[in-house]
């Protein structure tokens, strides 16, 4: 852990608190832990599977619910994890902005990211990017619907609810 934490530039007690789940890492750190680590980042974050263990509330969208459900919002911090379930050919109702980055991970299924001045951008179940929370976009579900999981760093409260 010492020389994990000497690779990323910062102390050992840090990397216990990140890896114990006492502190959530930025984007940046979470790059830097998955170089140091040479794995993908989106390695690093949660799964479906792992959401089991904890006390959220993971159940299938049912025809009256949002496509979107909060599993983690830390008080005090500007960290979120969203959940967006969408039906096949389903779009978000409207475009998202926030203040920092975002992290998007397909879970299921595949989506088109349409995002403000820029070409639309296909992802498969599998795939991830980062992008900057600031430019308006949302997700537009493929022929199977999808499920993606998407970590916001720097958002206001009530982002991609």
């Amino acid at each position: 852990m010492r020389h994990l934490a000497s690779l990323i530039g910062t102390s050992q007690p840090f990397v216990s608190n990140i890896e114990n789940g006492r502190i959530f890492p930025s984007l940046r750190t979470l790059r830097l832990l998955a170089d140091a680590l040479e794995v993908p980042s989106d390695h690093l974050l949660p799964t479906p599977e792992r959401f089991e263990h904890t006390n959220v509330d993971a159940h299938p969208r049912g025809s009256d619910d949002a496509p979107t459900q909060l599993l983690l919002e830390e008080p005090g911090r500007r960290l979120r994890i969203v959940r967006i379930e969408l039906s096949p050919a389903e779009s978000e109702p409207q475009p998202h902005t926030h203040a920092g980055e975002e992290f998007l991970r397909i879970v299921l299924g595949d989506v088109t990211l349409l995002r403000e001045s820029t070409a639309p951008h296909r992802l498969r179940r599998g795939e991830g990017l980062w992008m900057a929370g600031g430019v308006p976009h949302r997700l537009e579900a493929g022929p199977e619907g999808a499920t993606a999981l998407t970590v916001l760093t720097g958002a206001a409260p009530g982002a991609h609810a």
